[in-house]
């Protein structure tokens, strides 16, 4: 690689000045782990000043980059440090912390599929799939034993407190990540049409963010008080005699804010003077040292999965990068000339859609965060079945109708009849495998079951389509059958009587008898919604496809049929409202909320 002398110091200084942030970072935050706003005030400020002196002369010199672009970049730049370090607030461990800011290249990827409408080859969806795998992993794990360390005017009474502010933490990290993927989206924009400035800019985006940190001047006026209040270590000069204290805080602050410097300043050079695989690679490698040094020298908790996670995250991110086969072509083009022809052959591409894909990523994330909290509701209410499923549909209803059929006033593509034929099923789909939870079906037996829709699908399609399948895809079929009807006998062989119903029987059958009523809602489930899928099929087929608004009618039209369940679900709504509250304090605004904490998981 031609590197020069410039970009070698700048990646020397990366390793140099990150690394040593991290140690002053984490030392910050064993004293006080709510100081996350008073260290990005105290970096901002220490780096605003210094461009005001050297870069920008008190203002004589002319920016070179318009003030408005400046100005977006600054929003965005400020809010994902603010987020980032307000997560520490969140039980959210070092090692987790950033591990999970490795995960840059998944975000820029979803922001380059929805923004610059970029299309990915296989090599650069397996190593993002990696990489969240990686992070999810970690994720997991650390959640399993998250401490009570928060710094906000938490008073529940609930044992789901502590992950419920785990949980907003790890939101504050996410959003962080997608902000800073759409800014490194938007910088590379500016620099194409400005050139790089790397000084000028660096000065701006720190210098202009300041005014934002009067709404959060008490809560860093409260963690100063702190920092100065903190043990004070003294120091006397060897040749003049004299004798220097200071609060150890303070100490690790000033420290934290000179080496920040020089990591961004860095970073900044190194973008204007190396490719961006270049700076990926330092980048990542950086955060690889820093968390090996945090890890063995913090002694924080770092299990086999942890690294498995760790491993997944880094080898995803050189699997973007492509840095293998860039060494190995590097190396014949150098040692074997006559092969290049054969080196620039075409590797073969998925036929993948962005938005199919960016859908597949949510399913992901958006399914297996409601089943969490879908649980988490049966657990306080095993009834609420459709009081869970109208808050769903009225969720979605008014969202529709506000952005995709804007009041009615947007015409429908597809035919009202349709839709309500559709609704019918999709209503009778949702009411049976909700209202299941009332018959003695535990929630890993529910999953397990709606699996099947496979084997639906295939009855369905015999039945109605007069398809025909091979052998294999009878024989898949039959292996999922055979899974779920495993499931099914194991799980009824302990069944207990938890419905709620109004049930009097003597019975000792009884609870099995209700149980094997909940597997009759959840077949009946199942084939309603494979013949909803092949309906959905056939509409699609006549009038296009219109996600959105079949989103929007299958939700809205349904309404209605909700009211000969009105007694049921204000019964449970009820019940909702008389769990144990959620008080909390926001802390910047000084607000207190009060809320249910099932309705806070509805």
């Amino acid at each position: 690689m031609d590197i020069n002398m410039k970009a070698l110091l700048a990646m020397l200084l990366v390793f140099v000045g990150c690394c040593s942030n991290v140690v002053f970072l984490e030392l910050i935050i064993k004293i006080d782990p709510g100081a996350g706003n008073l260290i990005t005030f105290s970096q901002f400020l220490f780096i605003a000043v210094e461009g005001l002196i050297f870069t920008s002369k008190f203002f004589t010199v002319k920016p070179k980059i318009a003030l408005k672009d400046y100005v977006k970049l600054v929003l965005l730049f400020f809010g994902a440090n603010v987020c980032n370090n307000y997560a520490f607030n969140f039980n959210i461990p070092m090692p987790l912390h950033m591990i999970f800011r490795s995960g840059s290249l998944m975000a820029n990827m979803i922001m380059g599929i929805i923004l610059l409408k970029k299309r990915y080859n296989l090599r650069q969806y397996s190593s993002v799939a990696m990489i969240t795998v990686g992070i999810i992993l970690c994720t997991l794990v650390s959640s399993g034993d998250v401490k009570d360390n928060t710094h906000h005017s938490l008073k529940a009474d609930s044992s789901y407190s502590v992950f419920f502010w785990w949980s907003v933490g790890i939101a504050l990290l996410t959003v962080a990540l997608l902000v800073t993927a759409y800014m490194g989206i938007y910088q590379e924009v500016i620099y194409k049409r400005y050139g790089k400035h790397p000084d000028e800019a660096l000065f701006f985006t720190h210098m202009l963010p300041l005014p934002g940190f009067l709404i959060m001047a008490s809560n860093i006026a409260q963690h100063w008080q702190i920092a100065v209040a903190s043990e004070a270590v003294s120091y006397t000069l060897p040749v003049v005699n004299w004798s220097v204290g200071m609060p150890l805080m303070l100490f690790y602050l000033v420290c934290n804010m000179v080496t920040q410097y020089v990591c961004i300043s860095s970073v900044y050079v190194l973008t204007t003077e190396c490719a961006s695989l270049t700076v990926t690679l330092v980048v990542t490698l950086r955060k690889f040292v820093s968390l090996l040094f945090s890890i063995m020298y913090f002694r924080n908790p770092f299990t086999l999965s942890h690294w498995l996670g760790t491993i997944l995250v880094f080898m995803g991110t050189v699997l973007f990068a492509n840095v293998i086969n860039q060494l190995k072509d590097a190396y014949v083009a150098r040692k074997q000339r006559q092969l290049e022809s054969a080196r620039k052959l075409k590797q073969p591409k998925m036929n993948l859609n962005a938005k199919a894909l960016l859908a597949m990523i949510f399913v992901f994330v958006g399914c297996c965060s409601n089943v969490i909290c879908l649980e988490l509701i049966i657990k306080i209410d095993p009834g609420a079945g459709n009081l869970i499923t109208f808050t769903q549909f009225l969720f979605i209803a008014l969202e529709g109708l506000i952005f995709t059929s804007k009041f009615f006033t947007v015409k429908p593509k597809i035919a009202l009849k349709d839709y309500v034929k559709l609704v019918l099923l999709f209503f009778g789909a949702n009411v049976c495998n909700n209202y299941a939870f009332n018959f003695n079906i535990p929630m890993p037996l529910h999953m397990i079951f709606r699996s099947g829709s496979l084997m639906a699908n295939m009855i369905m399609g015999i039945i109605l389509l007069k398809k025909s399948y091979n052998l294999r895809q009878y024989s898949s079929v039959a292996m999922i059958t055979v899974g779920i009807i495993l499931c099914t006998l194991v799980s009824s062989g302990d069944v207990k009587d938890n419905t709620h119903h109004s049930l009097k029987a003597d019975s000792a059958y009884s609870a099995f008898f209700w149980w094997t009523v909940g597997i009759g809602f959840l077949t009946v489930a199942l084939l309603i919604s494979a013949y909803m899928g092949i309906s959905q099929e056939v509409l699609f087929k006549r009038y296009g496809k219109h996600a959105s608004e079949a989103l929007f009618y299958t939700h809205i039209l349904p309404m209605p049929g909700f009211l000969v369940m009105a007694s049921n679900i204000a019964q449970h709504w009820k019940i909702a409202l008389s769990t144990q509250p959620l008080v909390f304090s926001l802390p910047l605004l000084e607000w207190n909320l009060n809320l249910p904490l099932m309705l806070l998981y509805l």
